[in-house]
């Protein structure tokens, strides 16, 4: 079967303080932040971070419990 292009697809986007990668290839999230709560626009953050995971636009998908 060969494989077709489709759309990429938003899995995940989270903010957090720093995003930070090992030598094995994972992701470190430092400091996932739920909710932001500020009394005036603009704001100064001293480091703000937004880590999205997309789906690689394939199919078929892999199964992942195979």
């Amino acid at each position: 079967m060969q494989a077709t292009r489709i759309l990429p697809d938003l899995q995940a986007s989270l903010l957090c303080e720093d995003v930070r990668q090992e030598a094995s290839g994972n992701f470190i999230l430092v400091g996932i932040i739920g909710f932001v709560n500020v009394p005036q626009l603009p704001i100064v953050a001293f480091k703000l971070c937004v880590f999205n995971r997309w789906a690689a636009g394939l199919e078929p998908l892999p199964k992942p419990y195979d």
